[in-house]
């Protein structure tokens, strides 16, 4: 096949489904935003088959400047099909497709409802991209929920082959190197927003004398002044990292006694809790199914929102000598290894499209 992917998602995440999507034999033309969300510094060798084009944010958005700089590129690649990532993208991978009469297809990483629901540009948004996904020649999803959830509300059902789980990077020298590591501390590794509900850490640990410091990895979403006032009031130890790289974020996770990715959504799935299992250190996730779905019995699970819940689950593995974890946590990163790998994602996406 020989792909226009077009993603308005992390950039490595995309280059490094494209390489995989090329070594499988495949002709790949990707365009990435300039600017990767999470580690800029990390340069990817391209396999010899994949033409990449790196674009501000604006230009996706603007079709006269997307047009005059990169119409005719597309069009000399003569490209079997058109793919995009990211409910953004759905507008330019329609009118591209439109334009040159090709297959288009979509792929959503999260259907928020309750998001959706509360925020009135976010519903406005998801108003006007809705019919644009209806026509597209398939759609994709990264978690069974988000598969459901459009149908539910917006009447279209998309069958399992549909449902691929969107990966992760986990570098190997990483491996289950944190299975006999513990340096006394609780991890986080995701935005501070009110959704992702990092403020029940410190209350859950306030309530325990096992563990005292808390590392938070994760760009600021309005939560981390909360974060920090509670972490002072309970008199916890508490480090933020923000802008760092993979390596140095996989060895802060290497060095944790435990992972803790307390989300309170029923609608989105989440990433970091792979990283946790890979590395080889328990995690806590609250008791949702769009997570049980993704972890299944690979981490432990708390009470969505329950303070002493996650709490009992911090001191269950806090007290819990490690050499009696080490079969669940080897197996946990064997998991993870296989489930969030770019490999298997670019298979599941390929299948849909060459169906």
């Amino acid at each position: 096949m020989n792909l226009l992917y077009i993603a308005l998602d992390a950039k490595n995440y995309a280059l490094r489904i494209c390489n995989e999507m090329a070594k499988q034999g495949h002709k790949i033309t990707c365009m990435v935003l300039n600017k990767d969300f999470f580690d800029n510094e990390v340069k990817i060798d391209m396999e010899e088959n994949i033409t990449v084009f790196e674009l501000q944010q604006k230009e996706f958005y603007k079709a006269d400047i997307f047009l005059k700089k990169y119409f005719e590129h597309i069009k000399n690649a003569n490209v079997d099909a058109i793919f995009g990532v990211s409910i953004l993208a759905t507008p330019i991978v329609d009118y591209l497709a439109t334009l040159l009469k090709k297959p288009k297809y979509m792929m959503l990483l999260d259907v928020p409802i309750d998001l959706i629901e509360k925020e009135p540009a976010r519903k406005r948004d998801w108003g006007y991209h809705v019919p644009l996904l209806k026509r597209m020649n398939d759609v994709i999803f990264s978690t069974k929920i988000a598969r459901d959830e459009f149908n539910r509300v917006y009447g279209k059902y998309y069958p399992n082959d549909n449902i691929v789980t969107y990966p992760t990077f986990l570098p190997e020298k990483f491996f289950k190197s944190g299975i006999k590591n513990d340096e006394g501390y609780i991890v986080s590794a995701c935005r501070l927003t009110p959704t992702k509900n990092c403020i029940i850490i410190p209350y859950a640990m306030s309530k325990l004398k096992t563990v005292n410091t808390y590392v938070a990895i994760g760009k600021d979403g309005g939560q981390l002044k909360q974060i920090r006032h509670a972490c002072e009031k309970f008199g916890i130890n508490f480090v933020h990292y923000d802008g760092i790289t993979d390596e140095r974020k996989f060895e802060i996770i290497k060095g944790a006694s435990m992972m803790i990715y307390p989300q309170d959504s029923k609608y989105i799935g989440g990433l970091a809790p792979f990283e946790g299992m890979f590395v080889g250190i328990p995690v806590i996730v609250p008791n949702l199914k769009v997570l049980k779905d993704l972890y299944q019995g690979n981490c432990s699970y708390f009470d969505n929102g329950g303070i002493y819940s996650l709490a009992t689950q911090i001191a269950m593995l806090s007290l819990l000598k490690k050499e009696y974890l080490i079969d669940r946590l080897e197996i946990s990163a064997e998991f993870s290894k296989q489930e969030v790998s770019f490999e298997k994602a670019a298979k599941g996406i390929l299948n849909v499209l060459e169906e």
